[in-house]
């Protein structure tokens, strides 16, 4: 079996310029290492991000997670407990010129895999995992190719809104490759242009469970949660794998209004399946 490397950007240099974050923000400012935001950003890392993978069924991985060399000392403490209180946790501090060519480190990290091969994982920040995460991703990775869960869950930490997500290019993407820094990572390309950017072997998971939670807040660069009223009302099951969800809505309504709703998508589902069947038969 694959060893499993699960690689996430914090708070590296960028010349990327988000128009929602950098509006006030002067030219040659580093947002990324304001004092400010970073609260705001370990907050969440701490409530979600970090609890999810100490979470894991499998503890057989490892994690490595790129800051800023110059992030404020404050920070670095708190670093220094998740690497106390989580072995498979390992920072990566990188300066401007390295963080600019991140993709380098990683292929240096990889090289150590060459002979056995190795499975890249990514996972943003501000973001969650299940708790199966890493134990699906060794089951069911191709021998070489991409692995998408496609089922997955937006979460607005402002309006305790949360929604089904199915998105097959999303960034919780896996990329298994049968030689370490010298063959294709999951960080070789956009995860939303995977098509282009690959051969295209990919297997898509579609899961019953969501497998991956997007944590909107309003510090973003980009993720915006789609208000989407069909997919606002989650399963109640949701609840149980997901606890550090604080929903707006009682779950138990919450479950009956979900399958309230699902009850027509389905039926016609099962209309169409039948004409289908018709169809071919005659």
């Amino acid at each position: 079996m694959k060893p499993v490397v699960v690689i996430t950007r914090f708070n590296l240099a960028s010349r990327y310029r988000y128009r929602k974050l950098y509006s006030d923000v002067p030219e040659g400012y580093y947002l990324f290492l304001d004092e400010e935001y970073l609260e705001k950003r370990f907050a969440i890392f701490e409530k979600y991000t970090f609890p999810s993978f100490a979470a894991q069924t499998d503890m057989d991985f490892r994690w490595i997670v790129m800051f800023h060399k110059d992030t404020p000392d404050r920070f670095k403490e708190r670093i220094s407990g998740y690497e106390k209180k989580l072995p498979v946790f390992e920072p990566c501090f990188l300066g401007d010129d390295e963080s600019e060519n991140f993709l380098d480190e990683i292929k240096k990290t990889l090289a150590a895999y060459d002979e056995t091969g190795v499975i890249s994982a990514r996972v943003d920040n501000d973001d969650m995992i299940h708790r199966t995460f890493v134990e699906r991703i060794k089951k069911d990775a191709p021998d070489q190719g991409i692995l998408s869960f496609a089922s997955g869950l937006q979460y607005d930490t402002r309006t305790k809104k949360c929604m089904r997500y199915s998105y097959v290019n999303n960034h919780f993407m896996s990329y298994s490759s049968k030689t370490g820094g010298d063959d294709m990572n999951i960080y070789s390309f956009q995860h939303t242009d995977v098509d282009k950017a690959t051969d295209a072997r990919k297997a898509v998971i579609r899961t019953k469970i969501p497998m991956w939670v997007e944590i909107v807040s309003g510090t973003n660069c980009v993720n915006e949660i789609w208000n989407r009223p069909s997919k606002v009302f989650v399963p109640y099951a949701v609840k149980q794998e997901y606890p550090a969800l604080e929903l707006k809505w009682s779950t138990k309504p919450q479950w009956v209004l979900s399958t309230a709703l699902a009850l027509p998508a389905a039926f016609f589902r099962m209309f169409f399946d039948v004409i289908s069947l018709i169809r071919l038969r005659f």
